[in-house]
């Protein structure tokens, strides 16, 4: 079988559910907070309609036991774009378009354990094909949220606005949407003093400025390499060896400051200022930079580019 995929989805292995999660399957049915729950047997599906509600449920399930990836790689959890599929790869899973009518007017995205020959796809309760985002998917980039989307109202857990190109009527929703957890973190002082030093340090190309700021365990990931990196030393040398790399070749990089979310990072760009390729994450434990994620997800049109190289 298959679980249907729509908008920004979460897939979690079943097996897993029922061996890891405190409560098992009930439990783990009890604490999703909206509507979207399908599972076919074998995997179980949660859809979110922003980048943020997906990071936020794949921290909670990491809380609960069960694990998002590793090198590179899903291991129980899935995250998977309605229109792009997996964001990092996934050996346990397909995704892909089907009709789900005799006629072939009603296609829907949909992610099956890998090796099934089933096409029955599972949906939530009440879900319709008329009216769904399967029918209608439009994809808003954060910067442009302001001239597309006008606020009319809040309705329980979902935003209600309207979409000033077409006139209609649309909705955002948000588990979080009216909880005390719908702030945004207050904006870290150190991450913000963090992705100013690691901007310089890429811009000039000295690995230099940040020694003294990273932790000796630090963490970094890319979602276009398969292998972790883990401790300081390990960063160094291969942060250098780039930078090496980078102007024996003669080319440019440059680094900009920006923010996703109310935190800052960094949008990496390749030749020109105008030729953005990934975001960077950081994150800070007391002081020192404890992690370094090298994104597609979130984009870099997600986020709010300051204009600033340090």
């Amino acid at each position: 079988m298959a679980v249907l995929i729509e908008a920004i989805s979460v897939v979690v292995k079943a097996d897993s559910i029922v061996r890891k999660y405190p409560g098992g399957w009930h439990q783990f049915q009890l604490d999703v907070r909206n509507q979207t729950l399908c599972a076919d047997g074998e995997l179980a599906r949660v859809g979110f309609m922003s980048p943020h509600d997906v990071q936020s449920y794949v921290g909670f399930l990491e809380s609960k036991g069960l694990i998002f990836q590793a090198q590179g790689s899903c291991i129980e959890i899935a995250v998977v774009d309605q229109q792009r599929g997996f964001a990092i790869p996934c050996e346990w899973a397909d995704f892909g378009r089907i009709f789900i009518d005799s006629s072939q007017t009603q296609k829907i995205s949909a992610c099956r354990m890998k090796g099934s020959n089933q096409r029955i796809v599972s949906y939530p309760d009440g879900w319709e094909y008329e009216g769904s985002l399967s029918q209608d998917y439009h994809f808003i980039l954060t910067e442009n949220t302001d001239k597309e989307l006008e606020y009319i109202r809040k309705e329980g857990g979902v935003a209600v606005f309207k979409h000033l190109p077409t006139g209609k009527i649309v909705y955002s929703g948000s588990p979080t949407i009216g909880l005390d957890n719908d702030v945004n973190d207050p904006v870290s002082l150190n991450e913000m003093v963090a992705s100013n030093f690691l901007a310089h340090a890429y811009n000039t190309r000295n690995a230099c400025f940040i020694e003294k700021l990273l932790a000796d365990d630090i963490l970094y990931t890319s979602q276009w390499v398969l292998d972790e990196m883990r401790g300081k030393d390990e960063f160094l040398s291969y942060l250098s060896a780039k930078f090496n790399t980078i102007t024996k070749a003669g080319n440019a990089i440059f680094a900009e400051l920006a923010t996703y979310r109310g935190k800052h990072c960094l949008i990496i760009a390749q030749a020109s200022k105008e030729n953005p390729v990934a975001t960077m994450l950081v994150k800070t434990t007391g002081s020192l930079i404890s992690e370094i994620h090298m994104c597609e997800v979130p984009h870099y049109s997600e986020c709010e580019r300051l204009g600033i190289y340090p």
